[in-house]
C-alpha cells in the first residue's frame, strides 16, 4: 500500500490518561481533528527561536529558544474540535467555543484561546501528542 494522504476534517474522540474516570460515562471526552500540512508546518516553525545579540556582527553568540508550550498551545488550538463532560471546580460544564482565523488565505475555525487556558498544561502536551501523531507517517505506511 501507498502512503495515505490526511483525512482532513477526520474526528476521533480522546480520554486522557490523567482521567480518572477513563472508560466510565463520566470520562471527559475530547474531540481530536487532524491538522493540514501547512498549518502544521507553520506550527512546527514556531518550535525554535534564535535571537543574534548582535544584528550586525553574525560571529557573536546566539541565544536560542525551545518554545515547546507555545507549539503545544498552538496545536491544541487548531486540533481541538470540541469536548464532552469537559466541567470546571464547581461541576458546571465549559462550553467548547470557536472563532475564525485566516492564515496563508485560509479560513480555519479555531479554539478559543479563552477556553483553552482552561486546560491543565499536562493535558494540552496530552492533547497536542495525540493531535501531532495523526500527521505522522505510519510505520505500515513506512514499510511499503
Amino acid at each position: 500500500m501507498a502512503i495515505i494522504g490526511l483525512t482532513l476534517g477526520s474526528t476521533k474522540d480522546y480520554q486522557s490518561i490523567y482521567d480518572s474516570e477513563k472508560g466510565s460515562a463520566d470520562a471527559t471526552v475530547f474531540v481530536l481533528g487532524t491538522l493540514d500540512s501547512r498549518i502544521m508546518g507553520k506550527i512546527r516553525d514556531l518550535a525554535t527561536t534564535v535571537t543574534f545579540n548582535s544584528p550586525t556582527r553574525m560571529s557573536d553568540e546566539a541565544q536560542t529558544t525551545i518554545n515547546s508550550n507555545e507549539v503545544a498551545f498552538n496545536t491544541v488550538l487548531y486540533g481541538l474540535r470540541g469536548w464532552k463532560n469537559f466541567k470546571d471546580a464547581k461541576g458546571n460544564d465549559i462550553p467548547f467555543t470557536t472563532l475564525e482565523r485566516r492564515h496563508s488565505g485560509a479560513l480555519y475555525n479555531i479554539a478559543d484561546p479563552e477556553i483553552i487556558k482552561t486546560l491543565p498544561t499536562e493535558i494540552i502536551q496530552e492533547l497536542a501528542e495525540q493531535i501531532r501523531s495523526a500527521n505522522e507517517v505510519k510505520e505500515v505506511d513506512a514499510k511499503n
